[in-house]
């Protein structure tokens, strides 16, 4: 799990470093992040993500349409997990995303011990999922 390849996606500096930081401390070292969604699709192409940590409300691109997106680049593939990470935490926008293909949501401002479990739950999951070769997510294959 520890080598597992983590890609963060947020405008704000400050939550990059956090997230960045607190994967650190756990001994993950295979973290790639950006603060510009728009070029997310390239680096899911390069990166390959275990783990995708997506913020909802940038500039640019909405977090929404990088799920999309997201599914787009692996279709026919093991869809990595997509932890959204967001400050609108209304009931409406948890059920969009994951109608659209989030796998688990966190609203910020955030406990560290809740997103590591959640962090930690997803990784495991991709882990044993793909040692069985099952499908990883419900993002939709369109």
């Amino acid at each position: 799990m520890k080598n597992a390849q983590i890609l963060i996606v947020d405008d704000d500096p400050s939550t990059v470093a956090l997230l960045e930081g607190m994967l650190g401390d756990h001994g993950f070292t295979n973290v790639v992040s950006t603060i510009d969604p728009r070029r997310v699709v390239a680096l899911c192409r390069e990166f390959h993500p275990d783990l995708i940590l997506l913020d909802l409300q940038m500039p640019y691109l909405h977090g929404t349409t990088l799920l999309r997106r997201i599914a787009d680049v692996f279709r026919g593939k093991a869809v990595p997990p997509v932890l959204v990470i967001t400050a609108d935490g209304s009931a409406e926008t948890r059920g969009l995303t994951l109608e659209i293909g989030a796998t688990a949501i966190l609203t910020k401002p955030f406990d560290h011990q809740t997103a590591w479990r959640q962090i930690a739950a997803l990784l495991q999951i991709r882990q044993e999922q793909l040692a069985e070769g099952l499908p990883v997510s419900s993002l939709p294959q369109r």
